[in-house]
């Protein structure tokens, strides 16, 4: 058989269709009975055991020639976690990779429900967005709870007006923006510091202020409570100048205007309907 190409066969013993790798032999011709091309039987003695064939679960028998015995995993909600780790096998969102979230539930099966940075919120009962530390929550939640804020800066809780981002009220007695005191910046009389006449008073639709000034002001008006009603900002007076505020209910307010240099002139005037 001199110049022919010689073939490797495998003992088929179980004719099962695959051979013994351990068991060959080589020919020129057919494969000989008994014999077939394939080496991948890891038991050449059982036809149930093969590379086709399945493998049964838990038996220590490696029936399909993996190397290895499956074992029976059950998987109930199919998150790819069987129940010897999956901490709740009925949900697909509960599982040993699943992220932790503020739930009240131990999502990721570590043994540790809600194991995640705990927030202080603090109470808001003005509603201004600054709260108080008079009560608080503390939660894993990110979202501020309803009625609380991330800070507890507001130096009273029961005024909306009286908050770090107010604006301060000089001599008022009132810690408007939660700075520690009353500014005591001197003020003087609209008519004392700038000249300027402002009329009627008591007012109920329109009041005027009357003079001449070479640069631009700022007008604010606020009511007893310290909250600004009105915010004129480049104001020019030459002559007799209008703000309607006939929106204002009847009560006390005070005008407050500041000019360039931060000289703050007032003036008291009351409101009738």
């Amino acid at each position: 058989d001199e110049g022919l190409t010689q073939n490797t066969y495998y003992a088929d013993t179980d004719n099962d269709g695959y051979g013994d790798a351990n068991n060959s032999m080589m020919t020129c011709g057919a494969a000989p009975t008994g014999f077939v091309t394939d080496n991948t039987d890891c038991d050449d003695n059982n036809s149930g055991v093969n590379p086709g064939a399945v493998d049964v679960p838990d038996n220590n028998e490696d029936e399909n020639c993996d190397g290895v015995d499956e074992t029976s995993i059950v998987d109930m909600d199919g998150d790819g976690f069987d129940e010897t780790v999956d901490c709740d096998d009925t949900n697909a969102a509960i599982h040993p990779a699943a992220t932790e979230i503020c739930d009240g539930i131990d999502n990721n099966c570590d043994g540790n429900i809600d194991d995640l940075p705990l927030i202080t919120y603090y109470v808001d009962n003005d509603g201004d967005g600054y709260g108080s530390a008079s009560s608080t929550m503390v939660t894993c939640d990110t979202s501020v709870p309803s009625g609380y804020s991330t800070n507890d800066d507001d130096c009273d809780d029961n005024n909306p007006n009286i908050n770090p981002m107010a604006t301060e009220i000089p001599n008022n007695g009132i810690d408007d923006d939660c700075d520690g005191a009353d500014s005591t910046v001197s003020t003087l009389d609209i008519k004392t510091l700038f000249s300027l006449e402002a009329y009627p008073n008591p007012v109920r639709d329109n009041i005027y202020i009357e003079g001449d000034m070479n640069e631009s002001i700022q007008i604010e008006i606020f009511d007893i409570l310290g909250k600004r009603v009105v915010a004129l900002n480049n104001v020019q007076i030459n002559g007799v100048y209008e703000i309607n505020i006939a929106q204002l209910n009847a009560g006390l307010y005070l005008m407050k205007i500041t000019d360039n240099e931060q000289n703050i002139g007032v003036h008291k005037f009351s409101v009738a309907k």
